[in-house]
């Protein structure tokens, strides 16, 4: 298994406006992990693995960063049909927008 350098792991959990000023800063700051350069190191290394080892290597770091053993890396149609028909109706309507919004530019 690929080898990652330690990350930063932010967790909130409530309304942003209870955070601090500088928690909010963290968590919102999205130029930070394009510009770092272990972020861009760890992510080329993952990339480099599921190269090389392809499915295995997606196997790994689900197991690594999630903690599940995967059966299958799809997803059954089923089971896909289920979590859509378990969403409130406008949020699903709100995830189908911005589907296709990121398919436009995509």
């Amino acid at each position: 298994m690929t080898e990652l350098a330690p990350t930063l792991s932010l967790r909130f959990s409530g309304p942003a406006s209870n955070l601090t000023e500088a928690d909010r800063a963290a968590l919102f700051e999205r130029t930070s992990c394009a510009t770092d350069s272990t972020t861009t190191a760890d992510v080329a290394k993952i990339v480099a693995d599921v190269r090389r080892r392809q499915d295995s290597a997606l196997h790994d770091m689900a197991w690594l960063l999630d903690g599940v053993r995967l059966d299958s890396l799809e997803v059954p149609p089923k089971r896909i049909d289920e979590a859509l028909s378990s969403l409130d109706s406008s949020l699903r309507r709100s995830l189908e927008r911005a589907t296709r919004n990121l398919e436009k530019v995509h």
